[in-house]
């Protein structure tokens, strides 16, 4: 069964206008119109987007034997023209004008979908089948329900988020968030193994993928080690399709899939607060220290003047997150020696400004796990644990747990569960409240939009640190002696 699905038939003039279409568009270049003038004096004259340039392309002809060679006019390069613009836009940051203008630069067919950009969460849909990877407790990969692509990736489904890991030399891997694996082909088939989304072993050939482009969103996921594309069959099973090349059989919609991008459970970017079922209170940075808030059994009954129980997620890279506290200007922390310190071992880290994470941080990295009912746990690869609430006498609040890989986390231990809140449409700060402290009688806010935060702290982390001491923790009269 080769999968043929047949969903277009075209013949004669038709037929030759798909096949030039075809053909100028693996070659990068889209032809808009031709219009060619026969006879002993002709010319051709075509109008075509080359990338990102569009070009007027000529050429005259005398008699049966001779022509000139072809001239190309550039009209416009797009990339340039919508880099003027972007350099307008004031609200714009520098490293987002940057990354667009990076896109359009280089924005050729054979480049992998956009939705394949590593650090994305997606679900990775077969075309025949209409039907998600996904990968279980016992590492066996097979496929989901049938469920269409265009109905949206189905709310609560964790056993087909795959997060996508640059794995260099223009592959990819797809690091399974639920059971900590990576997705990997060989001789005999497709099978997750276990390890860290920042972990992935430089020898480990089975879980790196080529994404090969096919058209109209659709690509194939190819393995150089073994030369197999990675298949979805009947039953909800998938198989391994060998090819000595990369070149996909017309036809093969067994091993050709979309991306569909889902939204992270720790979106980079957004204020959270993190709330643990078990002991129904929010974690908090209090200065130096990270504890938890009052007892508080709603977990979206949040009130906007807890500034301490708000932070904003960073992207750490290779599949993880950090949380920054706006209010600190610190990092959450987890240390190598979880209870050498009151803290027990989780802590804030010195002052940082949130777009200034070090590469080589990695007690502030945690790998985000989702678990059923939208609750997610918080693990660090490099210590091998999990953030988690306590409720032990003498014991810090927040610590971080006994040494446990995701995959082993036990289903009893709901101390290193939590719920996100996400509270970016607050971005308020109180009028008349010392930092972090309960609610205030005041019923004026005063409203900090994200990018605000994002450039108040980034501009000016000292200032803040000095004049928010200096006010006693009044952030609104800071945020006045600082404008």
């Amino acid at each position: 069964d080769l999968g043929i699905n047949l969903t277009s038939e075209h013949r004669g003039t038709e037929a030759k206008r798909r096949l030039s279409l075809a053909q100028t568009e693996s070659e990068g270049v889209l032809q808009l119109f031709n219009f060619v003038h026969p006879g002993l004096v002709s010319f051709n004259l075509q109008a075509v987007l080359d990338h990102n340039s569009f070009e007027m392309r000529t050429q005259m002809g005398f008699g049966p034997g001779f022509s000139s060679e072809q001239k190309k006019i550039k009209l416009v390069d797009i990339a340039n023209q919508f880099a003027v613009v972007l350099h307008a836009l004031p609200w714009l940051s520098a490293g987002s004008r940057k990354e667009a203008i990076n896109a359009l630069q280089n924005s050729r067919p054979d480049v992998m979908p956009t939705t394949l950009k590593p650090g994305t969460t997606v679900g990775i849909h077969n075309r025949f089948f209409s039907q998600y990877l996904n990968i279980h407790a016992h590492l066996a990969v097979h496929s989901s329900h049938t469920h269409p692509f265009e109905s949206g990736y189905p709310a609560g489904w964790i056993w087909e988020r795959f997060t996508v890991i640059d794995a260099g030399n223009g592959e990819i891997a797809l690091h399974h968030q639920r059971t900590n694996s990576f997705l990997g082909v060989n001789a005999h088939g497709m099978y997750g193994i276990h390890r860290a989304a920042s972990q992935l072993p430089a020898g480990w050939l089975d879980q790196r993928f080529e994404v090969v482009t096919i058209s109209n969103g659709y690509f194939g996921l190819f393995n150089r080690h073994s030369k197999n594309y990675l298949s979805v069959g009947h039953n909800h099973g998938t198989y391994i399709f060998h090819s000595p090349t990369k070149d996909l059989p017309l036809g093969y919609t067994h091993q050709q899939f979309r991306a569909h991008l889902v939204e992270p459970l720790l979106k980079p970017g957004a204020i959270v607060v993190l709330w643990n079922s078990a002991h129904q209170k929010y974690m908090r940075m209090h200065g130096g220290d990270v504890d938890v808030g009052g007892f508080q059994p709603h977990p979206t009954a949040f009130h906007p003047s807890w500034h301490m129980e708000q932070f904003i997620v960073v992207d750490g890279g290779n599949g993880e997150v950090a949380l920054w506290s706006w209010m600190y200007q610190r990092f959450l922390t987890m240390e190598a020696e979880p209870h050498a310190h009151l803290n027990g071992g989780v802590r804030s880290s010195a002052p940082r400004s949130m777009d200034d994470l070090p590469d080589d941080w990695t007690w502030e990295r945690f790998q985000v796990v989702p678990f059923e009912h939208g609750l997610i746990a918080l693990y660090n690869a490099h210590h091998n644990r999990f953030l988690r609430m306590t409720s032990h006498p003498g014991w810090a609040s927040i610590d971080s747990s006994l040494p446990v890989t995701p995959e082993a986390l036990p289903a009893g231990w709901t101390w290193e569960r939590w719920q996100v809140v996400d509270v970016s449409h607050l971005h308020v700060v109180g009028p008349s409240m010392a930092c972090g402290e309960g609610p205030t009688s005041s019923t004026k806010w005063h409203t900090l939009a994200v990018g605000s935060i994002s450039a108040f702290s980034s501009q000016a982390p000292r200032a803040f640190q000095t004049q928010r001491e200096a006010c006693g923790g009044n952030l609104r009269a800071c945020l006045n002696i600082l404008s």
